[in-house]
């Protein structure tokens, strides 16, 4: 699928492919009340457009996706099962929407980001459109049991606490002190040891 905008409405799985599907463009919006919304049975490459895709059944999307870009809205209404997310490779620039109308959400597999990722990008999310989007250190964690969720990556420069940690997950090795005080963070040493050198920092805590 290229371009243009596309609606459907099925008992059966909306879109099915036998082996993949690749969405670079357009406006999908695919409702399947008794089955998968897109059934890819291998791969579904979305590189661009605003896909939609809703059901009341197991799996809203099956097979395993990779979100190049573009938006893709996964959204269950389902009240006798919860909204089964699998696996989902993210790339810098697009965005995911997850959510169960009538239910909660439930990864079962691995959502990761693309292999050029780099050091500094995190995921962020929320979940409700007026909050702003946080830095999570566990997405699987971070999705499980809510109802609606907006998944973007962006570059993140850490706000570390005076532990050294940030609420991304990230915590300082603090592996230089200057005077009891981390160079990289400021965390200053609580000094374990009962004479000589603090065993963590290095300090000359003399004869206790």
């Amino acid at each position: 699928i290229n371009d243009g905008k596309i609606t459907l409405r099925t008992p059966d799985d909306a879109i099915n492919a036998a082996i993949s599907i690749t969405i670079n463009g357009g406006e999908i919006d695919i409702v399947s009340t008794e089955n998968d919304a897109i059934d890819s049975n291998g791969t579904l490459t979305i590189n661009g457009g605003t896909v939609t895709a809703s059901n009341n059944y197991y799996y809203v999307v099956y097979g395993s996706v990779t979100l190049n870009g573009g938006e893709l809205n996964i959204i269950s209404t389902s009240t006798d099962y919860e909204a089964i997310i699998g696996s989902i490779i993210i790339e810098k620039g697009a965005l995911l929407t997850v959510s169960a109308t009538k239910g909660i959400l439930d990864v079962d597999s691995d959502i990761v980001m693309a292999d050029d990722a780099e050091e500094n990008d995190y995921f962020f999310v929320r979940y409700d459109t007026e909050s702003e989007f946080a830095p999570v250190p566990d997405i699987k964690a971070a999705l499980d049991g809510k109802t609606y969720a907006e998944i973007k990556i962006e570059t993140h420069e850490h706000d570390l606490d005076d532990n050294g940690k940030c609420v991304c997950g990230y915590e300082c090795t603090h592996e230089s002190y200057t005077v009891s005080k981390c160079d990289a963070c400021g965390y200053i040493c609580t000094h374990e040891g009962q004479n000589g050198s603090c065993e963590i920092c290095g300090e000359n805590l003399g004869k206790l």
